[in-house]
């Protein structure tokens, strides 16, 4: 049960009850009211400490048992005992009066059904009375498959612990609830204190604490440094202790060696977020390991999270939140991105406001000693503003809940992801970089596959995938169009389409006789159409919305080589004369070979407003003239600043601008079953609602590359 605004959020923990809580526990079950007594003991007891003994120090052998403790004091006790069948335990509950019905029985179960089968228990019995209607709601409600029987007036009820589909999805459930609850403060603090925030310019702290305010934070900030020295004119504190507001969340910006106590400080205070910028943790060795289990352990005691350490920090558009180092302001859009790479998602960052896509969220995980990529799936799930997720992986820490996680986002909201430490060199400075458990690429790919993420092979690739689907409807199905003035191009587009699973169906009666009415007779109205290299701007402009128009369609792919007779700009302003017309919601690329201003002008474009939608333009202009080596048969070839290793596998020239299309789950999540789970890979045979997908690491013809148009 989620607190009220302005409340103080407490935190639950689950132990083995030892020897010492022996005046805990009695203290505990004096304090129930009889009625639970009743229910627990099915009759009168005397709540002592011959009650209570038989209850401590589990063998976990025998004997399993677990108490919740709030704010130290016990408010729940659970426990199993072996019965004479070795794989049987009966199992018993009990909760404080004033929690019960807040889920700490279900909670509790979960943690001992886990350590009953690791002890080689199959299956739990408890015998429950009528009465007890919370009891047997818990059994029923935790995901079991749970049998019951009234015998004697008494229901024996007995279930398997072994963990099913229906199960695990119940458990995710919870844990969805939970998780997003705990990265409130990240994401919406309400107060942001910053830790070692300094006066001096060129600082880390100072300079994070100013991009807060220069980013016009909806909340309150506040620089905490040891002399209280005013930090871009606001008043300083040498605490967080002393601090007016409650802090929700603290950015740490302090030497390694004094992280601990900057962040116990805080937690003492209250604060429940923590985001730990400094170095010298897991990735330094074994003794900044060490550190960073203490850090961690230190958080958990508070009942606080812990982002980083070693991080560049976070930034949410809801908030006005920019609590980064970056060199430049972060814009706001649709975009969530998590980067387990500080100075990479700094670069990532620089290249998507050149292009000019937003971002609904950032966030640098750093060593992710607790915050991690599948917590930022559970967050970004629900979240309004974000519509594509991007990641940057170095590792997994738990690859089955990532797969778990991805693939139940994925149904609504598509996942793109680089993953680097490919190779064993690479799996190598991920460990010293952020002390990264990097896995084979196989099992990577084998991963993305099964949670039906979308993965890029370079960063030029990741940006072009993201652009496209940040600003673009995704497709209704596989169908594409292609319209071109070059019939060779058109044929490289069609391999490509066919070989990344798409079609390129025969148009209908109605759309072929309208262009043969406005297209010179030697052109072709079959798909692709190819307009001759005698066509006119003025030709695309009239022939894009019959595309659009012809239901067997569902994407437009516009190819565009500069002849004497047309410009590349003159070919934007068309598209987004025709577009601004047109009433569509299916998506259009554009590749426009050999344009040196379309850029601006599409990034421009009166259609990225339209319905006030968030869109995206891009077009890239050719690189700078080059000595040819030798003679070519080329005009020109495309350049790329990130071009793909050499690993990347070589696809049709014109893979830069096509879809690949994975069938979009029309299933609600509350439905267990799912057609798409056992094939969410782009090449499913489905015709149905569709994602997105453009291959961006092939060469491209000559001097071009794919410009993305709203539709």
């Amino acid at each position: 049960m989620a607190p009220a605004a302005g409340a103080r959020r407490r935190t639950l923990r689950l132990r083995a009850p030892l020897a010492g809580d022996v005046p805990e526990l009695v203290a505990f079950f004096k304090g129930l009211s009889r009625q639970s007594l009743y229910l627990r003991f099915h009759g009168a007891v005397s709540p002592d400490e011959a009650l209570v003994t038989r209850l401590i120090d589990p063998d976990w052998v025998e004997r399993g048992g677990l108490i919740a403790t709030l704010d130290e004091r016990v408010v729940a006790l659970a426990n199993w005992a072996r019965l004479r069948d070795p794989a049987a335990a009966e199992v018993a509950f009990v909760v404080a009066d004033e929690l019960q019905g807040h889920g700490l029985g279900t909670r509790m179960l979960e943690r001992l059904a886990a350590l009953a089968g690791d002890a080689g228990i199959e299956r739990f019995v408890a015998e429950v009375l009528p009465d007890n209607a919370t009891m047997l709601s818990v059994f029923k409600g935790a995901g079991f498959q749970v049998k019951r029987e009234l015998e004697s007036g008494v229901y024996e009820v007995i279930f398997p612990i072994a963990s099913t589909r229906e199960y695990v999805a119940r458990v995710d459930e919870r844990d969805h609830v939970g998780v997003t609850a705990s990265l409130r403060p990240f994401f919406e603090p309400r107060a942001v204190a910053v830790i070692g925030a300094s006066a001096r310019r060129a600082t880390i702290g100072g300079e994070l604490f100013r991009n807060i305010l220069a980013g016009d934070f909806a909340g309150a900030a506040y620089p905490v440094n040891p002399r209280a020295e005013p930090v871009g004119g606001v008043r300083a504190y040498a605490s967080v202790a002393e601090i007016p507001d409650q802090i929700d969340l603290t950015v740490i910006c302090v030497p390694g060696e004094h992280v601990l106590a900057a962040a116990e400080s805080a937690l003492r205070a209250g604060v429940r977020a923590l985001c730990v910028i400094s170095a010298g943790f897991a990735e330094t060795g074994e003794g900044g390991r060490e550190r960073q289990e203490a850090l961690l352990a230190l958080a958990r005691v508070h009942g606080a999270r812990l982002l980083g350490p070693n991080c560049l920090g976070i930034s949410s558009s809801a908030a006005r939140l920019n609590a980064t180092f970056a060199a430049r302001p972060i814009p706001s859009g649709n975009v969530g991105f998590s980067s387990q790479s500080g100075a990479l998602g700094l670069a990532l960052l620089e290249a998507a406001a050149g292009r000019g896509l937003g971002l609904s969220a950032f966030v640098s995980i750093g060593n992710k000693a607790d915050v991690s990529s599948n917590d930022l799936l559970e967050w970004w799930e629900d979240d309004g503003d974000t519509d594509v997720v991007l990641l940057y992986l170095e590792s997994f820490g738990n690859p089955r809940k990532f797969a778990r996680v991805a693939r139940r986002v994925a149904r609504r909201k598509p996942i793109l992801a680089l993953k680097s430490g490919t190779t064993g060199s690479g799996r190598r400075a991920a460990s010293s970089h952020t002390a990264a458990l990097a896995g084979s690429d196989t099992a990577v790919d084998a991963l993305f596959h099964q949670a039906g993420v979308i993965r890029a092979e370079t960063l030029e690739e990741l940006l072009d995938v993201t652009a496209l689907l940040a600003s673009q409807p995704l497709p209704r199905g596989r169908r594409v169009a292609v319209l071109t003035n070059a019939g060779g191009l058109g044929i490289l587009c069609a391999d490509a389409c066919e070989t990344a699973g798409l079609e390129l169906p025969a148009l209908s009666q109605e759309t072929e006789t309208a262009l043969q009415k406005l297209l010179a007779t030697e052109a072709s109205v079959a798909n692709p159409v190819d307009m001759l290299g005698s066509s006119t701007a003025d030709a695309y402009e009239r022939a894009l919305p019959i595309l659009l128009a012809d239901p067997r369609v569902d994407a437009v792919i516009v190819l565009f080589v500069p002849p004497v007779t047309a410009g590349g700009d003159e070919v934007v302003a068309a598209l987004d004369r025709a577009l601004e017309r047109q009433s569509t919601d299916k998506p259009v690329l554009a590749a426009l070979m050999g344009a040196t201003a379309p850029s601006q002008r599409l990034a421009r474009s009166p259609c990225s407003r339209r319905s006030g939608s968030r869109s995206f333009r891009s077009a890239w202009s050719p690189p700078p003239p080059r000595p040819p080596r030798r003679p070519s048969s080329s005009a020109s070839r495309s350049s790329s600043s990130l071009r793909p290793p050499a690993r990347t596998r070589r696809r049709p020239a014109a893979s830069r601008s096509v879809f690949a299309t994975r069938p979009r789950c029309t299933r609600r999540p509350s439905e267990s079953a799912c057609p798409c789970s056992s094939n969410p890979w782009p090449r499913a045979r489905s015709s149905s609602r569709a994602w997105c997908r453009i291959r961006s690491s092939a060469r491209s013809s000559p001097s071009g590359r794919a410009a993305s148009t709203r539709s």
